[in-house]
């Protein structure tokens, strides 16, 4: 497939590119830097100081298996327009302290960390221990301060994890566009296409997030459907996992260790049905929901003959599922492709034949 090959290599090169971006602010940062891309091509260890804007330093061992974030973590301190280094060692940002060896041990925290480096650059203050606002290009947000990907996929989507897709989503909708956002998360699409001016339904079914989502569409004087419901194939009632306890990111409908409450599922062509307005042509159907979106795709039948553009989010377990559906008036027009460090997805726009 010619779409996924360009994609594989421009995330390819982006790779490359992200590496050879991130070298570039190592020695920026630490003292003995050439130590550091030493261990991560050749291996063994080496003992790096790190040092802040006003002269402070903190000192650690790098090693093969940390040397990553290490350099991770000097990519996400250059965000920072302003971080420290306390008294106790810890480095500190948007007000929150660092443990340097848990940030070499964790991904995620120095993700959390990145995403704070990020939002400490625009127009944000906490509101108090657990929410912050924030201004970014005019569009108003509430954030959990701890939850990195409320700030990269809903705050700073525009600026960090969704870049390549932002720029196709701002290209396909217009005022009085039709957007439906199935697994809107906090807002990061559904908010922006409001203030584009465009007709938006926004789809989420976790109870905390769907909260959020409905503050920042007020917070931003949005007229939109918001529905706290899951989209599926049939209607149902479903528990919702998640793989961890306290998870709001990642929480779907596929069984994981914790269930996290029970959610009712129905089918867009019903939803559309219920709202009783004549939809006669979307625009764009954005489908993020964690590994149910060929369920989603069976419960659309009716709608999907009106839908122009899609962007789904998918997985390579699921990919073929919902190229099945969407092969006979669909094909795929853009892709791009995302790891972490245990899984593979990609964003796929389709248009219409």
């Amino acid at each position: 497939m010619l779409v996924k090959v360009k994609s594989d290599l421009r995330y390819s090169l982006d790779k490359l590119g992200s590496k050879i971006y991130s070298f570039k602010f190592l020695k920026f940062l630490y003292r003995n830097w050439l130590k550091i891309v030493k261990v991560y091509y050749l291996g063994g260890s080496t003992k790096v100081t790190l040092n802040d804007p006003q002269g402070y330093e903190i000192s650690f061992v790098v090693d093969k298996i940390n040397v990553s974030r290490a350099i991770m973590l000097a990519r996400a301190l250059n965000a920072c327009k302003k971080f420290k280094i306390d008294k106790r060692h810890n480095i500190v940002v948007f007000d929150t302290p660092f443990d340097i060896q848990s940030l070499l041990k964790s991904s995620l925290l120095c993700e959390r960390m990145f995403s704070l480096c990020l939002l400490a650059n625009f127009d944000a203050r906490r509101i108090n221990d657990r929410y912050t606002f924030v201004e970014v290009d005019g569009v108003k947000f509430i954030i959990r301060t701890n939850n990195p990907w409320d700030i990269i996929e809903g705050a700073l989507l525009p600026y960090h994890h969704e870049t390549h897709e932002y720029r196709y989503f701002q290209a396909l909708v217009r005022k009085n566009s039709l957007f439906i956002d199935v697994g809107a998360y906090i807002g990061g699409y559904s908010v922006r296409a409001c203030k584009i001016g465009a007709k938006v339904i926004a789809i989420e079914p976790d109870k905390e997030n769907f909260e959020i989502l409905v503050r920042n569409l007020k917070l931003n004087n949005c007229n939109a459907y918001a529905l706290n419901v899951a989209a599926g194939s049939k209607r149902e009632v479903a528990p919702m996992y998640s793989p961890f306890d306290d998870a709001t990111d990642r929480c779907n409908l596929r069984k994981e260790k914790f269930i996290k409450s029970y959610v009712e599922i129905l089918p867009i062509d019903e939803m559309l049905y219920m709202l009783k307005e004549d939809y006669s042509k979307i625009d764009l159907v954005k489908i993020d929901v964690e590994g149910f979106e060929y369920e989603v795709l069976l419960g659309m039948r009716d709608s999907l003959k009106k839908v122009q553009y899609l962007m789904i989010e998918v997985t390579p377990e699921t990919m073929r599922s919902c190229f099945s559906i969407l092969n006979k008036n669909f094909r795929p027009v853009y892709m791009v492709k995302h790891s972490g460090e245990d899984i593979i997805w990609y964003n796929i726009f389709f248009r219409r034949k």
